[in-house]
C-alpha cells in the first residue's frame, strides 16, 4: 500500500521496518517468558534467568508455536486474539472487584497511590523518563 501510494522505495523501507520490528519482538519472547516464570517461582526460580539452555529452549518453543499458528492459518490466529481479549476483560473485572472490595473494607493503602511531588533527580529517574519519552514516540 505504501509502495502504491508513495513510491517503491518507501514501500521497501516500510516492509523492512516491519520485518525488523517483528524480529526484535519475537527475539525477546523467550527471555521474557523465562523471566515471568522465574518471577512466579519466586526465590527458587532465580536460577532460570542464568540458564542459557532454558532461555534458548523457551525461545525455540515460542518460535515453533508462532510457526504452528501461522501454518494453521488465520482461523486459529483469530481464536488466539479473541481469547486474549476475553482474558483481558476477565482480568480487568477481577482487578475492579479487588479494588472495590478493598475500598469497602476500609483497609488503608500501603502507600499513597498518587502524589504531585517532583521525583528526585537520579540516574534511575532519568532512565525511566527516557524510556517513557522514547515509548511515546
Amino acid at each position: 500500500m505504501v509502495r502504491a501510494g508513495i513510491s517503491p522505495f518507501a514501500g521497501y523501507m516500510a516492509a523492512w521496518n516491519v520485518s525488523f520490528y517483528t524480529i526484535i519482538i519475537i527475539g525477546v519472547q523467550g527471555p521474557s517468558l523465562i523471566n515471568n516464570v522465574a518471577y512466579i517461582a519466586g526465590p527458587r526460580g532465580a536460577w532460570m534467568m542464568n540458564s542459557a539452555p532454558m532461555i534458548v529452549g523457551a525461545s525455540i518453543v515460542a518460535l515453533l508455536a508462532l510457526y504452528a499458528v501461522n501454518v494453521r492459518g488465520l482461523d486459529l490466529g483469530k481464536w488466539f486474539t479473541g481469547s486474549g481479549s476475553v482474558l483481558t476483560l476477565v482480568l480487568s473485572v477481577l482487578m475492579l472487584y479487588l479494588l472495590f472490595e478493598r475500598w469497602v473494607s476500609g483497609v488503608p493503602a500501603a502507600h499513597p497511590p498518587f502524589s504531585l511531588a517532583r521525583p528526585a533527580f537520579s540516574i534511575l529517574t532519568l532512565n525511566v523518563f527516557t524510556k517513557m519519552s522514547i515509548g511515546a514516540l
